[in-house]
């Protein structure tokens, strides 16, 4: 049984199916991002829950990856002006 609800998307390991009493409250207080790596604000929470968190470093790697080319762009776009 537990396997087939694992097949189906549900986090048996966390528990992030069910939120008990009194978690409620809990979750209402976190902070909007976390500070540091370490810590869970209630994006990383959220992010956990539905399972984008595995995509984080990918997405700021890629994310790097943008800023480097819209520099590149910018650099190259300002030499074609002075020319």
């Amino acid at each position: 049984m537990c396997d087939l609800l694992q097949t189906k998307g549900i986090d048996l390991e966390h528990n992030r199916f069910l939120i008990l009493q009194g978690e409620v409250e809990q979750i209402s207080l976190m902070k909007p991002k976390a500070l540091n790596p370490n810590d869970t604000g209630l994006l990383e929470y959220l992010e956990e829950i539905i399972g984008s968190c595995v995509h984080v470093e990918e997405i700021e790697k890629l994310a790097k990856l943008l800023e480097d080319v819209n520099e590149k762009r910018i650099e190259q776009t300002n030499r074609v002006k002075a020319s």
